[in-house]
């Protein structure tokens, strides 16, 4: 079943692949947040912006984005691919887990950011096998990016 999930996912063009990763990362953040909020846990994120909110934009919408994209999703697959060629899962839940204690500012918190993790990783993996690296680095650093926008968005004006 997973395999041919994998397969029917890696026949998606790079837009419809980006669309759904998009789609996954965003259900996990909606997921977390009604837990967060039924159980009333504290995730540990300080939502004051000190400072210009155009460098906290910046910041969280495009240079974290980039910069978590090269480390945890370029690095790894680099490294781990040549290591764990049979097991993507392995490697992917792996690197997951170095991006979410990257992000360490409560269990939940790091849980959340695992999963999603685990996602662009794998997605990664599967755009760069389709096309090349690129390609992957491109898709997951822009789907990153509006995934943070739309985090940051709703943090700054809605909470």
């Amino acid at each position: 079943m997973i395999k041919k999930l994998l397969i029917k996912i890696h026949r998606l063009s790079v837009t419809k692949s980006a669309l759904v990763l998009f789609s996954i990362v965003l259900t996990v953040e909606i997921f977390a947040d009604v837990i967060v909020n039924i159980f009333n846990i504290n995730i540990g994120i300080d939502t004051r912006i000190i400072g210009s909110k155009w460098y906290h934009i910046l910041l969280i919408c495009i240079i974290a984005p980039i910069t978590e994209t090269y480390f945890f999703q370029y690095l790894i697959y680099n490294v781990f691919e040549k290591q764990f060629k049979k097991n993507l899962f392995l490697w992917s839940a792996i690197g997951a887990s170095i991006f979410g204690f990257s992000h360490l500012t409560s269990l939940m918190y790091v849980i959340c950011a695992s999963c999603a993790g685990f996602f662009l990783l794998l997605w990664y993996a599967l755009l760069a096998r389709k096309y090349n690296n690129f390609v992957a680095f491109c898709v997951i650093a822009i789907v990153h990016s509006l995934y943070n926008t739309v985090s940051f968005s709703y943090w700054l004006y809605l909470k």
